[in-house]
């Protein structure tokens, strides 16, 4: 008797399975449900160890646009199947910037690039150390290049003109060029022209002047070249700020030289711009000067000057 009751329960364990029904199938990563005393459920998860996808990393390069001094360029840098990896971007050979890829899923990695003056550069993309990328960059001065058509503005002691930029990033500018000429071959002694760079106010050039250069006006030629105004110390221009190029004759006289700077505007229709101005200044006998009256004034009509701001000397 006693074993038949062993067999019969053999059997029904091999047609009911085990006792308290039947266990899941729990693999890596699942996550299961288990009763508690308290009647609630709660979650647990596997601990599984990450494994790494089985694939080689990959990387391309944004197309690079011309720069433009304080001026900041975008720049990307793609990657696949790279997580860890470090990418660092470099100008000639400053790290400027770097980034560490979280995961080998594909990944954009953005730059901005913000030279610190103009002219051609070395670019250079490094992973983990080792270069992927290289390339020459040209980096534009702050301002216009324009020198087509032949319209001008003259510029005297009566007469003095300002051009405002606006700073992306901080830079610290060097130098100041414009493209102008002067109208006589004989001129008055001490004569000179002055470069002055103004932080702006509502507008306008401010009274203050940041930095300022004075050439004598015999540097000029008489016909159109670049003309460069080097400053003795760097002056820093703050990133977010306008700042105005101004430019007048420096000369204590009634009647003074002027010079020629050349701009590009062909519609005398066209309404003026907000960062051009001129000043028209008038004599005083009894200061024995010429003195701001009307101040800082819009131009008759939209004129683009060929002026810059430069990281460099010249």
């Amino acid at each position: 008797m006693r074993g038949l009751f062993v067999a019969l329960m053999l059997a029904s364990l091999l047609v009911f399975g085990c006792i308290g029904g039947e266990q899941p199938v729990v693999e890596e990563g699942d996550t299961v449900t288990e009763d508690t005393s308290d009647g609630t459920t709660e979650e647990t998860t596997d601990e599984v160890e990450e494994v790494e996808a089985d694939c080689e990393p990959s990387y391309s390069i944004s197309e690079l646009s011309d720069g433009v001094f304080s001026k900041g360029t975008p720049f990307a840098v793609n990657a696949e199947c790279a997580g860890g990896k470090t990418v660092a971007l470099y100008i000639g050979e400053q790290k400027t910037s770097e980034q560490t890829i979280s995961s080998n899923n594909a990944a954009v990695l953005n730059f901005l690039l913000a030279p610190k003056s103009e002219g051609f550069k070395d670019i250079e993309v490094k992973v983990d150390g080792e270069t992927i990328y290289t390339a020459d960059w040209y980096v534009a001065p702050l301002g216009s290049e324009d020198i087509s058509g032949n319209k001008n503005e003259d510029i005297s002691s009566r007469k003095w003109v300002a051009i405002k930029h606006h700073i992306d990033s901080f830079v610290e500018a060097k130098s100041i060029g414009a493209y102008m000429k002067r109208l006589y071959g004989n001129t008055l002694e001490n004569t000179y022209v002055a470069a002055e760079i103004r932080p702006d106010n509502e507008g306008e050039p401010g009274d203050i002047i940041l930095a300022s250069s004075l050439i004598p006006i015999t540097d000029t030629t008489l016909s159109y070249n670049w003309i460069w105004f080097n400053f003795d110390d760097p002056v820093g221009l703050s990133a977010g700020g306008d700042y105005w190029v101004v430019f007048r004759i420096d000369y204590p006289e009634l009647v003074s030289d002027s010079v020629n700077i050349h701009y590009v505007g062909e519609d005398s229709l066209a309404a003026p711009n907000d960062y051009t101005k001129r000043n028209l200044l008038e004599w005083s006998d009894s200061e024995r000067e010429y003195v701001e009256t009307t101040g800082w004034q819009e131009m008759t009509y939209n004129k683009e000057f060929a002026v810059v701001i430069s990281g460099l000397e010249h």
